[in-house]
C-alpha cells in the first residue's frame, strides 16, 4: 500500500510539473493592446468616416489623475483634461492638484461664478462651443491655443481643459494645442487616448483642428 501511495503521489507531482511547463500565461493587458482602445467615433450620417479609426494602439497606458469628486486625466505634467467641475468644492480639488490655470469650453456652465469675489488663485478662461458634432471655427482653437502657450511659459503653472464629460470638447482644445507646440496629429491623439481613454475625435473636430493648425502654420511663417 505505502508503495501504490508513493507511486500515486509521484505520477500526480510529475503531472502538474508538466502542466505548469505547458500551459501558457495569459497575456498582459499591454501586451495585447487592450491598455490604448481604438478611439470610438459618433457618426454624423451614414457616409461619416473616422480619421481616428487608424491609429496604431499604444504599448502602455499613461499615468491618470482622478480626484474625490472632479476628474482629472493628466496629457503631460502640466497639461491635463477632465470633466464638469460644477461646484466649489471640485474647484478647490482642482486647486490643490496643482492646477493654476483653466480653459472651460462648456456653454452650459461658467466656472467664475464659483469664484468668490477678488480671489486670483486660478485663473479661468471661458472657450465655450456646443458639442454638436460641427466644426470649429480657427479662431476659437486659436485662442485657447495663445492661452495655453502663455501659461506654459510660466515653469510652475498647470493648466486644465475640460467640458462637461471630458471626451469631445476638452480633448479637442487639448489637440489642437498639443499639435501647436509641434507634435504631430496622430502622435497627439495618441497621448491624449492612453491618458483618457474614453477621449473621442468625431471627424469634424479633426477637421477642425487641420484647418486650425494650417492657418497657425501660415501666420507662424509670414
Amino acid at each position: 500500500a505505502t508503495q501504490t501511495q508513493t507511486e500515486a503521489a509521484s505520477q500526480t507531482k510529475t503531472q502538474g510539473q508538466t502542466e505548469a511547463q505547458t500551459t501558457p500565461e495569459a497575456p498582459s493587458p499591454e501586451a495585447s493592446g487592450e491598455a490604448c482602445p481604438s478611439p470610438r467615433h459618433k457618426a454624423s450620417g451614414p457616409q461619416a468616416t473616422t480619421h481616428a479609426a487608424s491609429l496604431a494602439t499604444a504599448v502602455s497606458p499613461a499615468p491618470s489623475y482622478r480626484l474625490a469628486m472632479a476628474d482629472i486625466s493628466w496629457i503631460t505634467d502640466r497639461l491635463a483634461v477632465g470633466g464638469g467641475i460644477w461646484t466649489r468644492e471640485n474647484l478647490d480639488e482642482v486647486a490643490r492638484a496643482g492646477v493654476t490655470h483653466i480653459i472651460n469650453t462648456q456653454v452650459e456652465f461658467d466656472d467664475r461664478t464659483l469664484l468668490a469675489p477678488g480671489e486670483n488663485h486660478l485663473r479661468i478662461l471661458p472657450l465655450p462651443m456646443d458639442d454638436d458634432f460641427q466644426p470649429k471655427a480657427a479662431e476659437l482653437l486659436e485662442q485657447g491655443v495663445r492661452f495655453a502657450a502663455e501659461v506654459l511659459a510660466q515653469p510652475n503653472a498647470r493648466l486644465l481643459i475640460h467640458c462637461a464629460s471630458g471626451v469631445h470638447r476638452s480633448p479637442l482644445v487639448a489637440l489642437a494645442i498639443l499639435c501647436a507646440q509641434g507634435m504631430a496629429l496622430r502622435e497627439a491623439m495618441r497621448l491624449i487616448l492612453n491618458c483618457r481613454p474614453q477621449a473621442d475625435f468625431p471627424d469634424p473636430y479633426l477637421d477642425s483642428v487641420e484647418d486650425f493648425l494650417a492657418s497657425w502654420q501660415a501666420q507662424r511663417e509670414t
